[in-house]
């Protein structure tokens, strides 16, 4: 615009359609989406109070104009919620078993009467099972419908379980690494298994292996977990020119037998363990499922259990270990959220009180017993 067409002109310009018109539109639009976000930011930031207001000691707020985030941390409580588009979810930490019952109830009461009543039932696809898979049963040796050609290593196996003494049964597997191999083993009926593999002494240009000379013995444990110490997994090598009677007699002996017998029974003994840890998950992870009204999927092992709940409205999801329970809960309309949080710090209340309680009695009995 040239200055010199006059203040007169320029004024007249500037107050136009074209540009103050425009100007005020833009202007008014701005002040319309900032006190949108503003209104938001207050619906946010009041929801945000209503759910800390439930915690005894209070919690920390954060709203903007798209989300808030709730934490409540320490004095027991890991407590983390955050609002989003209407909806909430919340994470809480390291809760006892019976405030994580409570919430659950809480929880499945509060959605159900939030979405109008119960929900037609899902189905939830296969629940994965927790129980170990017992060993397969090994029957007897399948006989081949053309008659095998007993090979040197198995009879010499045969002859060690008859010096072994009573109880010992031979055993042979396909190799189910190379084809058109066995796999020779001495069975007892206490549930040991020692593995017998010949030893050659190389290989001829024609790709046959040279007679052997040694054989190699092992012991043979159940799949476990269990982490086995450096003298724990016996192995012993022998010359098959001494016979039988007494590569029997050195299979035998404590440096072997004893050594494996003792792993063995600490593997079983350890396997029973984890099982019975196992099941104890499971019970708690079904205890918690069945507070749902259409169940929810448990996976249990020794050291945890996850229990979840993910379809349509519903997402639950707990993770039970060692130290308490870890609860994931979403897609909640803040109704629903209020009355879990309520439930939440009423629970863990009542539990800090109960053990603080019991506390001191707890301190008595030990000073008298010391």
């Amino acid at each position: 615009m040239s200055i010199a067409r006059g203040p007169k002109a320029i004024a007249r310009h500037l107050n136009s359609e074209r540009f103050m018109g425009r100007y005020a539109r833009t202007l008014r639009a701005i002040f319309e989406y900032n006190a949108e976000r503003e209104r938001d930011e207050a619906d946010l930031d009041f929801l945000g109070r209503q759910l800390s207001s439930a915690f005894t000691h209070g919690a920390t707020v954060t709203a903007s104009a798209y989300s808030c985030t709730i934490e409540a941390r320490g004095h027991s409580r890991g407590y983390a919620a955050k609002v989003y588009q209407g909806q909430v979810a919340l994470e809480i930490d390291h809760m006892p078993m019976s405030v994580a019952t409570a919430v659950t109830v809480a929880y499945e009461s509060a959605l159900t009467a939030a979405h109008g009543g119960e929900q037609p039932a899902e189905d939830l696809g296969p629940v994965a099972s927790s129980t170990p898979a017992a060993a397969p049963e090994i029957g007897p040796e399948e006989v081949p419908s053309v008659t095998r050609a007993r090979e040197p290593i198995e009879e010499l196996t045969r002859q060690l379980a008859d010096h072994l003494g009573g109880g010992w049964t031979t055993r042979t597997e396909p190799n189910p690494y190379y084809d058109g191999t066995r796999h020779t083993y001495l069975v007892h009926r206490d549930g040991r298994k020692i593995g017998i593999q010949s030893q050659h002494r190389g290989w001829v240009s024609n790709g046959h292996a040279l007679p052997a000379e040694r054989i190699r013995a092992w012991g043979i444990f159940p799949p476990t977990e269990r982490r086995f110490g450096r003298d724990e997994r016996p192995e012993t090598t022998a010359a098959i020119s001494r016979g039988a009677k007494a590569i029997a007699r050195q299979l035998s002996g404590d440096r072997f037998m004893g050594n494996y017998a003792r792993a063995l029974q600490a593997v079983v003994h350890y396997n029973a363990d984890q099982t019975a840890r196992t099941m104890a998950m499971q019970a708690e992870g079904q205890r918690l499922a069945d507070l749902l009204v259409h169940g929810a999927s448990v996976k249990a092992t020794a050291h945890d259990c996850e229990v979840r709940r993910w379809r349509q409205h519903r997402k639950y999801a707990a993770n039970i270990i060692c130290h308490g329970v870890h609860l994931e809960l979403g897609y909640m309309p803040p109704s629903v959220a209020i009355a879990v949080t309520a439930a939440y710090e009423a629970a863990l209340t009542g539990h800090l009180v109960q053990q603080e309680a019991g506390g001191p009695a707890q301190d008595r009995t030990a000073r008298r017993r010391r």
